[in-house]
């Protein structure tokens, strides 16, 4: 396993360039079982290998994400390549999660072997993005008894977790020149404005998940000219915990906005559309 992660580091796997990588780990998971490729539009590709002994056994998927965030600033290590100093391996990707992944390819080898179940090896991309690939394969293939995700979570063993939402969010104002803003609205403004209220959101808990949270991860909006700015469209998290829903979250987004009192329009939207179907929390309990 060791020596599959150090190839796994040496080889990146940035969000939305992770051709390489799929075409690596399809490789090790191909040693032992027929292995193919699911497209995920515009982004990569899933790996998924399959075992079924028998129709009557319960179906478990053994699932990773192959993707990892870019380098950032700050490293004192190279992060394409696996450094090992005492009982740690760095590199990026080593925690997220590419020992997770490592320990998927082996552990769907021992469940291949062993017979007592049927299994499934996943691998999706986009994890770090949307999770556009995990959705593919929801929206594709038969359900199974149990999901296993080797994500990193301090060594416990968490039964479920937070559901997640993506928003759309378009702020329409309306322009003037730039000389004059009060005869306008600009919607950068008013973005910032419903962006600085998120934190006065009620957020349900959970004995086991904690609590909800929202966070913004993009706002594009602007002119090249001297103009009050009438559109900025906004991406935000949202993840929630059992007892809320996403028409509730929903609802409590467009009431946020209609609270600000504000001369701009906000429309609110899922992105994708279908994702609230697909993302809802698991009831949960955890163990050592």
């Amino acid at each position: 396993m060791i020596e599959i992660l150090r190839e796994f580091i040496a080889t990146p796997s940035h969000s939305h360039d992770t051709a390489d990588f799929e075409e690596l780990v399809a490789s090790k998971v191909g040693e032992i079982n027929d292995v193919r490729f699911m497209p995920v539009q515009g982004i990569g590709r899933n790996v998924v290998s399959r075992v079924v002994h028998d129709d009557s056994l319960p179906t478990v998927i053994i699932s990773g994400h192959m993707d990892t965030v870019p380098v950032c600033e700050g490293w004192t290590r190279e992060p394409l390549q696996a450094t090992v100093e005492g009982d740690l391996m760095y590199g990026l990707g080593s925690a997220d999660m590419k020992s997770g992944l490592a320990l998927a390819v082996r552990v769907f080898r021992t469940l291949a072997d062993l017979g007592t179940v049927n299994a499934t090896f996943l691998g999706t991309v986009d994890e770090e993005g949307d999770c556009t690939g995990a959705f593919t394969f929801l929206d594709k293939e038969p359900e199974a008894d149990l999901a296993i995700l080797a994500e990193p979570t301090n060594a416990m063993v968490m039964m479920g977790c937070r559901g997640r939402l993506v928003y759309d969010i378009l702020v329409r104002g309306r322009s003037a020149h730039g000389a004059r803003p009060d005869r306008g609205v600009n919607a950068i403004d008013e973005a910032c404005r419903f962006t600085l209220a998120l934190q006065d959101l009620d957020f349900a808990e959970h004995d086991i998940l904690g609590r909800g949270s929202a966070c913004v991860l993009s706002m594009e909006g602007g002119t090249d000219t001297l103009s009050v700015p009438e559109t900025c469209r906004m991406k935000l998290d949202r993840h929630y915990v059992p007892g809320e829903t996403p028409e509730g979250i929903t609802s409590q987004l467009l009431g946020l906005a209609g609270g600000l009192d504000s001369r701009a329009a906000f429309d609110i939207g899922l992105d994708p559309p279908s994702s609230a179907a697909r993302s809802r929390p698991s009831s949960c309990t955890a163990a050592r």
